[in-house]
């Protein structure tokens, strides 16, 4: 079932509203997860879907159907929350019965259901205990059981795994996921969590301030940010920024410190000339050395601090001048010091961003793979 969102809005201050203009089509079959910080109206969304609130303005479709005041009873909706939200009372059988009770099931089919589900989530011969005789876990995947034994059109997880610790949450997540394609049933998650939105998801939109910022494949929204926010969201460890300017004199952007400038040769920004920019590497996209290189293409800086990964170190460097912090990325060969000098190439410009309005990326898809950067110290 495809979930279509049209002009939706949602006001609780009339000043300010919850949610802003939301044109959003979900895919019949995929889990699409809604993503943001804390704040940023994801939670409205899933509740206006799920029939919890109603719009202030705009309609929501279930495929050709118009839901928008139909009540959630009549929406065929599951839905699974943060807290697994189990009866202390009863077993996770009769946890399972009840909602098919009230729906009036038939006995037969719902006990077939009750088995059926308790194998898809792995958790046969567990039909007797009580929730405070289960993990987390388990609670988790009772609350699944209940949700899609009522055959529902459309799944919804609020958060799902956020009460679960760091381990569990890895294996529930690639659990769900399996679970849902088993399905194929449409499936909408919210959650304030990129690790879990990349890992799971086939199509993510990303929300700030009420308003949908992009909606498209995981990688695709790594790769292809459109604005700052995006860009800065999306990724582990988190997009480097530095302030800069354009030059279409010599077609650089100019750091704000004296001296330094990064040829944009072959790509013209001209209508951008003298306005404040963002330039952005991740730390994965930059070299860096812990001795004085013989090429003039390295920013200099000093080591603040150092993280072993597990793998490689993260390091963080104030660059010479700016004061700008950035982080990168250095084999464990290297062997880094804190407060030692180090020299930075950005070895890629994949992200070059508006620094004012709506912080947009300036370059379209087509020229994401740009020329090396070259970094000019006079």
């Amino acid at each position: 079932m495809k979930v279509s969102l049209k002009q939706l809005y949602k006001y609780y201050d009339p000043k300010k509203p919850a949610v802003r203009n939301i044109d959003l089509e979900i895919p019949s079959g995929k889990l699409t997860t809604i993503l943001g910080p804390s704040g940023c109206g994801k939670s409205t969304t899933m509740l206006m879907i799920a029939g919890l609130e109603k719009p202030s303005n705009g309609d929501i479709f279930f495929d050709d159907r118009c839901v928008t005041t139909v009540p959630p009873k009549f929406r065929k909706i599951g839905m699974v929350f943060q807290n697994s939200a189990l009866y202390p009372n009863m077993s996770v059988k009769d946890n399972i019965l009840f909602p098919l009770k009230n729906e009036k099931v038939p006995k037969k089919i719902a006990a077939e259901r009750v088995s059926k589900v308790l194998k898809m989530v792995n958790m046969e011969g567990f039909e007797h205990r009580k929730p405070a005789q289960l993990s987390g876990g388990q609670r988790q995947r009772v609350a699944i059981a209940r949700a899609i034994a009522k055959e529902p059109d459309l799944l919804i997880l609020d958060e799902p795994l956020s009460a679960l610790d760091a381990s569990l949450r890895m294996k529930m997540r690639e659990e769900i996921k399996q679970l849902q394609q088993q399905l194929g049933i449409t499936t909408i998650m919210v959650t304030h969590d990129q690790d879990e939105a990349m890992a799971m998801s086939d199509m993510i939109a990303v929300m700030k301030d009420g308003e949908l910022q992009q909606f498209d494949q995981p990688l695709n929204i790594v790769h292809n940010p459109r604005n700052w926010f995006v860009a800065e969201f999306l990724g582990m460890p988190i997009m480097n920024r530095i302030d800069c300017s354009y030059n279409h004199l010599n077609h650089s952007l100019v750091l704000e410190r004296e001296g330094t400038s990064i040829s944009l040769a072959g790509y013209n920004l001209s209508h951008h000339q003298n306005e404040p920019l963002i330039l952005g590497f991740r730390p994965h996209d930059a070299d860096v050395v812990f001795h004085k290189p013989d090429q003039d293409n390295f920013l200099k800086g000093m080591t603040k601090h150092i993280e072993h990964t597990g793998r490689e170190y993260l390091i963080t460097v104030v660059l010479e001048g700016t004061g700008e912090t950035v982080k990168v990325i250095c084999p464990t060969s290297l062997e880094p010091r804190v407060y030692a000098d180090v020299w930075v190439k950005i070895k890629t410009l994949k992200f070059l961003f508006e620094r004012d309005g709506l912080q947009q990326n300036l370059y379209p898809k087509e020229e994401k793979d740009l020329k090396q950067l070259v970094v000019h110290n006079f």
